[in-house]
């Protein structure tokens, strides 16, 4: 009988060790504040529909500028990316005639851990952590998809992230996403409960057969 009872904890206990599907989700702080705008290292994507050699990604310098074609330097910091969008639509106003241009803001986002193609990527405000990642051309096998890390400033900030947590709205330039490696447990689980399982059978049928 206290074979028993060590087999039927031993069950439990790794039922127990599996990893809640209920993770922290990081607030949202967007919605027009500075941590919308674009700094050094992030990105304009101009298309021009008649003009396609002047189409490219413009990066934004060290001075928060941008040099772009036929209107030169722009100023891109500090700026609400409305803002940022209407201004270089005005002075494109000015010197194109029969077009309009599509303007795309990027932000710089770091993926590390368990992607297939770990690295920095430019990201379009309003994209979800789950796209951005699919930018790292998505996960490996093992990846932990429960526990995605949120890295700001070298430290993390949380874990468990939102998958839907939108570039802008939380999800700022600069930051890391860490997609870390699922346990020794998690992977081997169902081998852990079928051996688990059938030590308990086995001692129960040993108790009853005595």
């Amino acid at each position: 009988m206290m074979k028993l009872n060590l087999a039927l904890r031993l069950g439990v206990a790794v039922l127990a060790a599996q990893p809640a599907t209920a993770h922290a989700q990081l607030q949202a702080g967007g919605g027009g504040g500075a941590e919308d705008q674009l700094v050094a290292g992030d990105m304009v994507r101009l298309t021009f529909w008649l003009d396609q050699d002047l189409s490219g990604d413009y990066v934004v310098d060290e001075r928060g500028e941008l040099v772009l074609p036929l209107i030169g330097r722009q100023l891109a910091t500090g700026r609400s990316p409305a803002a940022l969008k209407d201004g270089l639509r005005m002075a494109y106003r000015g010197v194109l005639r029969n077009q309009d241009v599509q303007i795309m803001l990027l932000r710089r986002i770091r993926v590390l851990g368990e992607v297939r193609q770990p690295g920095l990527y430019h990201a379009e405000l309003g994209m979800t952590v789950g796209d951005v990642i699919a930018l790292a051309e998505g996960l490996e096998e093992h990846a932990d998809d429960g526990d995605i890390q949120l890295v700001r400033q070298g430290q993390t900030t949380i874990e468990g992230l939102d998958p839907t947590l939108m570039v802008g709205e939380g999800l700022l330039s600069g930051d890391q996403l860490f997609v870390p490696k699922q346990s020794w447990l998690r992977r081997n689980a169902t081998a852990v409960l079928g051996t688990a399982a059938s030590i308990t059978v086995a001692l129960i049928y040993r108790g009853f057969s005595r």
